[in-house]
Protein backbone atom coordinates (compact mmCIF):
# COMPACT_ATOMS: atom_id res chain seq x y z
CA UNK A 1 0.00 0.00 0.00
CA UNK A 2 1.19 3.70 -0.75
CA UNK A 3 2.35 5.53 2.65
CA UNK A 4 1.17 8.61 1.20
CA UNK A 5 -2.24 9.27 2.52
CA UNK A 6 -3.21 11.28 -0.53
CA UNK A 7 -3.06 7.84 -3.12
CA UNK A 8 -3.66 4.70 -0.57
CA UNK A 9 -7.13 4.11 -1.10
CA UNK A 10 -9.24 2.80 -4.06
CA UNK A 11 -11.37 5.56 -3.79
CA UNK A 12 -8.51 8.08 -4.58
CA UNK A 13 -7.48 8.79 -8.20
CA UNK A 14 -3.66 7.71 -9.17
CA UNK A 15 -1.10 9.86 -8.92
CA UNK A 16 -0.66 11.52 -11.92
CA UNK A 17 1.86 10.00 -14.07
CA UNK A 18 4.90 12.40 -16.07
CA UNK A 19 6.03 10.92 -19.09
CA UNK A 20 9.53 13.34 -18.91
CA UNK A 21 10.55 10.97 -15.84
CA UNK A 22 10.40 7.88 -17.86
CA UNK A 23 11.79 7.92 -21.01
CA UNK A 24 12.82 4.70 -22.90
CA UNK A 25 16.47 4.73 -24.11
CA UNK A 26 18.08 2.22 -25.90
CA UNK A 27 21.37 3.71 -24.64
CA UNK A 28 22.69 6.10 -21.50
CA UNK A 29 25.60 7.82 -21.03
CA UNK A 30 28.96 5.84 -21.82
CA UNK A 31 27.47 3.90 -24.00
CA UNK A 32 30.12 3.39 -26.82
CA UNK A 33 28.38 3.36 -30.46
CA UNK A 34 28.54 3.94 -34.61
CA UNK A 35 27.32 6.97 -35.36
CA UNK A 36 26.31 8.27 -38.49
CA UNK A 37 26.23 11.65 -39.83
CA UNK A 38 25.48 13.18 -43.22
CA UNK A 39 28.33 13.25 -45.16
CA UNK A 40 30.39 10.79 -43.20
CA UNK A 41 30.91 7.34 -42.75
CA UNK A 42 30.10 5.26 -39.56
CA UNK A 43 32.16 6.78 -36.83
CA UNK A 44 32.84 5.39 -33.39
CA UNK A 45 30.99 7.51 -30.86
CA UNK A 46 30.21 8.00 -26.92
CA UNK A 47 26.59 8.96 -25.93
CA UNK A 48 27.22 11.53 -23.27
CA UNK A 49 25.44 15.01 -22.26
CA UNK A 50 26.02 18.07 -24.41
CA UNK A 51 27.98 20.60 -22.16
CA UNK A 52 25.84 23.22 -23.14
CA UNK A 53 22.30 21.74 -22.09
CA UNK A 54 23.36 18.42 -20.20
CA UNK A 55 20.96 16.29 -21.78
CA UNK A 56 22.13 13.43 -23.91
CA UNK A 57 18.83 12.82 -25.69
CA UNK A 58 16.04 14.95 -27.17
CA UNK A 59 12.73 13.42 -27.33
CA UNK A 60 9.68 14.43 -29.97
CA UNK A 61 6.93 16.17 -28.47
CA UNK A 62 4.61 13.71 -29.80
CA UNK A 63 6.25 10.42 -28.80
CA UNK A 64 8.12 11.81 -25.64
CA UNK A 65 8.96 8.64 -24.29
CA UNK A 66 11.02 7.94 -26.90
CA UNK A 67 14.46 9.60 -27.62
CA UNK A 68 14.33 11.21 -31.34
CA UNK A 69 18.40 12.15 -30.96
CA UNK A 70 21.57 11.42 -29.05
CA UNK A 71 24.20 13.63 -28.01
CA UNK A 72 27.62 12.14 -29.02
CA UNK A 73 31.01 12.63 -28.86
CA UNK A 74 33.36 10.88 -31.20
CA UNK A 75 36.44 8.92 -30.92
CA UNK A 76 39.11 10.94 -33.18
CA UNK A 77 42.63 11.29 -32.54
CA UNK A 78 44.53 13.48 -30.55
CA UNK A 79 44.34 16.40 -32.48
CA UNK A 80 40.39 16.60 -33.02
CA UNK A 81 37.69 16.41 -30.46
CA UNK A 82 34.30 16.72 -31.94
CA UNK A 83 30.42 16.08 -30.94
CA UNK A 84 27.16 16.09 -32.31
CA UNK A 85 23.36 15.51 -32.19
CA UNK A 86 22.89 12.26 -34.19
CA UNK A 87 19.11 10.61 -34.81
CA UNK A 88 18.70 7.85 -33.18
CA UNK A 89 18.29 5.74 -36.61
CA UNK A 90 21.67 6.62 -37.41
CA UNK A 91 23.17 5.15 -34.08
CA UNK A 92 23.70 1.74 -33.56
CA UNK A 93 25.90 -0.12 -30.49
CA UNK A 94 29.48 -0.75 -31.23
CA UNK A 95 31.30 -4.26 -30.96
CA UNK A 96 34.63 -3.53 -33.20
CA UNK A 97 34.18 -3.71 -36.50
CA UNK A 98 30.81 -2.43 -38.33
CA UNK A 99 28.96 -4.66 -40.53
CA UNK A 100 29.82 -4.43 -43.84
CA UNK A 101 26.04 -3.37 -44.88
CA UNK A 102 26.58 -0.24 -43.17
CA UNK A 103 29.77 1.25 -44.58
CA UNK A 104 29.25 3.49 -47.69
CA UNK A 105 31.39 4.28 -50.24
CA UNK A 106 32.98 7.47 -48.53
CA UNK A 107 34.44 5.00 -45.80
CA UNK A 108 37.89 4.31 -47.86
CA UNK A 109 38.50 8.02 -47.68
CA UNK A 110 38.33 8.32 -43.87
CA UNK A 111 40.01 4.97 -43.39
CA UNK A 112 43.05 5.96 -41.59
CA UNK A 113 40.65 8.16 -39.13
CA UNK A 114 38.43 5.83 -38.38
CA UNK A 115 41.18 2.98 -37.41
CA UNK A 116 42.55 5.40 -34.62
CA UNK A 117 38.55 6.24 -33.36
CA UNK A 118 38.56 2.49 -33.27
CA UNK A 119 41.28 1.71 -31.23
CA UNK A 120 39.85 4.65 -28.98
CA UNK A 121 36.59 2.88 -28.70
CA UNK A 122 38.27 -0.65 -28.08
CA UNK A 123 40.28 1.41 -25.45
CA UNK A 124 37.36 2.70 -23.82
CA UNK A 125 35.34 -0.03 -23.37
CA UNK A 126 37.96 -1.31 -21.52
CA UNK A 127 37.02 1.07 -18.81
CA UNK A 128 34.60 1.51 -16.05
CA UNK A 129 31.89 3.31 -17.32
CA UNK A 130 32.37 6.71 -15.09
CA UNK A 131 35.89 6.32 -16.08
CA UNK A 132 34.83 5.85 -20.12
CA UNK A 133 33.27 9.39 -19.88
CA UNK A 134 35.54 11.11 -17.72
CA UNK A 135 38.63 10.07 -19.77
CA UNK A 136 36.92 9.97 -23.03
CA UNK A 137 34.62 12.95 -22.73
CA UNK A 138 33.87 15.87 -24.56
CA UNK A 139 34.57 18.28 -22.06
CA UNK A 140 37.93 16.14 -20.76
CA UNK A 141 39.77 16.41 -23.95
CA UNK A 142 38.64 19.47 -25.35
CA UNK A 143 39.83 21.17 -22.04
CA UNK A 144 43.19 19.53 -22.25
CA UNK A 145 43.68 20.38 -25.53
CA UNK A 146 42.88 23.96 -24.74
CA UNK A 147 45.42 23.85 -21.73
CA UNK A 148 48.03 22.52 -23.89
CA UNK A 149 47.24 25.73 -26.33
CA UNK A 150 47.81 28.34 -23.72
CA UNK A 151 50.87 26.56 -21.58
CA UNK A 152 52.49 26.39 -25.81
CA UNK A 153 51.15 30.43 -25.37
CA UNK A 154 52.85 31.15 -22.63
CA UNK A 155 56.82 30.45 -24.16
CA UNK A 156 55.81 33.01 -26.63
CA UNK A 157 57.76 36.52 -26.12
CA UNK A 158 55.57 39.01 -25.35
CA UNK A 159 56.10 41.95 -27.83
CA UNK A 160 57.30 44.85 -26.96
CA UNK A 161 56.32 48.02 -26.47
CA UNK A 162 57.73 51.60 -26.24
CA UNK A 163 57.02 53.89 -23.28
CA UNK A 164 54.24 51.89 -21.85
CA UNK A 165 54.27 47.96 -20.06
CA UNK A 166 52.68 45.82 -22.63
CA UNK A 167 49.36 43.63 -21.94
CA UNK A 168 48.24 40.55 -24.16
CA UNK A 169 44.71 39.53 -23.47
CA UNK A 170 42.76 36.75 -25.62
CA UNK A 171 39.51 37.91 -26.61
CA UNK A 172 38.35 34.58 -28.07
CA UNK A 173 39.19 30.79 -28.66
CA UNK A 174 39.43 31.57 -32.47
CA UNK A 175 42.28 33.50 -32.44
CA UNK A 176 44.81 32.26 -35.15
CA UNK A 177 47.74 31.79 -32.92
CA UNK A 178 49.88 30.17 -35.84
CA UNK A 179 49.68 34.11 -37.48
CA UNK A 180 51.26 35.55 -34.53
CA UNK A 181 49.55 38.69 -32.72
CA UNK A 182 47.27 41.48 -34.30
CA UNK A 183 50.50 44.07 -34.43
CA UNK A 184 48.59 48.00 -33.95
CA UNK A 185 50.68 50.97 -35.20
CA UNK A 186 52.20 51.07 -30.94
CA UNK A 187 54.04 47.93 -31.52
CA UNK A 188 57.73 47.97 -33.37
Amino acid sequence: MNSDKKYNSCDIPQMEYQETEHIYTKYTIGTVVWAKLEGYPWWPAMVECDPDTDMYYEVSPQACMVPLRYHVSFFDDDDHVSRSWVRAGCITPYRGELPKAKFSDGHSAYKKEIAVAMKNADKALLLRLKDRVETYGFQKRFLSKRVTKIRSLKKIKSPKLHGSAGHVFLKSESVDYTRGIHKSPSFK
